[in-house]
């Protein structure tokens, strides 16, 4: 699953009223493990529209691959992926994965 977060957040007003968390790390983090991306507007609607524009077309562009990886073993390590692909200049992808096995509860 790949999630997209739009950070739509006055952080002068947070910062007023004294609060300066606004959640974007958090959900940075998300979008990185996901292969998917944070876009941060701020309070602009046409950076609002321009923001779902861009999701709207990398969601149009997808391809899927897959793969069998060599290390089998079902221990709940994290494998990284390293993807490259010729001729291509972008490509946005989930930085690994856990090998847990299916059932188990971690």
């Amino acid at each position: 699953m790949i999630i997209y977060v739009i950070l739509l957040a006055d952080r002068a007003g947070y910062a007023q009223m004294g609060a300066m968390y606004t959640g974007d790390r958090l959900m940075r983090q998300m979008t990185d493990e996901t292969g998917g991306r944070t876009i941060d507007v701020g309070t602009n609607g046409k950076k609002l529209e321009d923001a779902f524009q861009q999701i709207q077309d990398e969601l149009r562009t997808q391809y899927q691959i897959s793969y069998t990886p060599e290390n089998k073993v079902l221990d709940g390590g994290f494998r990284e992926l390293h993807i490259q692909c010729d001729g291509v200049s972008k490509i946005q992808t989930r930085k690994g994965y856990y090998a847990v096995a299916q059932g188990s509860d971690e």
